[in-house]
């Protein structure tokens, strides 16, 4: 089976889409393409989790960055057990934000919910990446952007794949999520 995360997380790519396909796939691996330039990160966790559940029942997951996976599009590609970015594609990391607006507390609240967000970055990306908590923090406050050389060699892809794979991949689904 094979899920497309085309679009902005939250409005093209709804997590109660995605989710109902996750659910309904009862094969042994699943596929996720993504090219998204982010979105909710809310939604982007739900997905995310999802996919480790089903990977904790036994499916496989393989995930593909092709174009760009930024933002919470990169926290959903690093579910993969295996994550591979096409030639020319980018993953791209950054600290959570929000457009806020308010009074010196609301905003001091506003502060903690976004640590709270990035603390969860932080575990992921430390958790499947496999690099230390300095090192995601760092690039994370960098905003940093990666070539699937990078990616692979800081641990966030698995392997670099030809893009003509993963249009093919795309190809064969009958159903995009967008």
């Amino acid at each position: 089976m094979s899920i497309n995360i085309f679009g902005e997380v939250g409005k093209e790519v709804r997590a109660s889409e995605v989710l109902t396909q996750i659910q309904a796939e009862k094969g042994e691996s699943i596929e996720v393409v993504i090219m998204s330039p982010g979105g909710s990160v809310i939604e982007g966790l739900a997905i995310y989790d999802a996919l480790r559940e089903a990977a904790e029942k036994g499916q496989k997951i393989k995930t593909s960055a092709l174009g760009m996976a930024a933002s919470i599009a990169s926290i959903i590609f690093m579910a993969g057990d295996e994550r591979e970015v096409s030639d020319n594609a980018e993953l791209m990391i950054h600290n959570a934000s929000a457009d806020l607006y308010g009074n010196k507390h609301e905003l001091k609240d506003a502060i903690k919910t976004l640590d709270g967000m990035d603390q969860k970055l932080i575990n992921i990306y430390t958790d499947r990446a496999g690099i230390s908590l300095e090192d995601v923090t760092e690039l994370l406050n960098q905003e940093t952007f990666m070539s699937a050389d990078e990616a692979v060699n800081k641990g966030f892809a698995t392997s670099k794949t030809n893009t003509l794979a993963l249009v093919a991949i795309h190809n064969k689904q009958k159903e995009p999520v967008n």
